[in-house]
């Protein structure tokens, strides 16, 4: 699923589907009681077009738009594995990362931009896991830097969310591991 349009010239000869366009579909990634009606579908998608549609979402201008704060609430941002799923026992497969969290961040994280944000389905499907207590995992992944990620589920068992995504550039790693081995 793709979440922007193109007008072909054949397109007012097309049928158009007014309730996509004016229900769910292009209204709704503006609003947040529309559009969570939308991403609350995702959760009933079998996982691997789950994982699909979430990468698209991910790459696409509905992210773009929910990390430059026009769209409000929460965002799927990943999809768990049953084993994921089995070892923060939740029943939920879908993954949310929350406006407030984003936001706090933003601010506090000045270095972990909107590409690193982007590679959270990256993190949790390839990343090291471990389980951190009953209802958190945390992920490990290297790629230009070693991200840390973190999920738990909430009390329910209902629902997941994405708390932090941190990097931390490969040459700080380096110094800070020469600088282990001195002392």
């Amino acid at each position: 699923m793709h979440f922007s349009l193109s007008f072909h010239s054949t397109y007012k000869e097309l049928k158009r589907d007014l309730v996509w366009e004016e229900g769910v579909g292009i209204k709704a990634l503006f609003t947040v009681p529309t559009y969570k009606i939308l991403a609350d579908k995702f959760e009933t998608l079998p996982q691997g077009i789950a994982k699909k549609w979430n990468k698209e979402c991910m790459a696409g201008p509905v992210f773009q738009r929910f990390f430059d704060g026009k769209i409000k609430g929460e965002l799927p941002v990943s999809v768990l594995s049953e084993t994921e799923k089995q070892a923060l026992g939740t029943t939920a497969q879908t993954v949310w990362l929350s406006r407030t969290t984003l936001d706090e961040h933003k601010i506090r994280y000045t270095d972990i931009g909107i590409d690193d944000y982007r590679l959270i389905p990256e993190i949790i499907q390839f990343g090291e896991v471990y389980q951190q207590g009953d209802s958190r995992l945390v992920y490990l992944m290297k790629k230009n830097r070693l991200y840390r990620a973190a999920l738990k589920r909430t009390k329910d068992g209902r629902g997941n969310y994405y708390l932090t995504c941190l990097g931390q550039p490969r040459r700080k790693l380096r110094k800070r591991r020469e600088k282990n081995t001195e002392e």
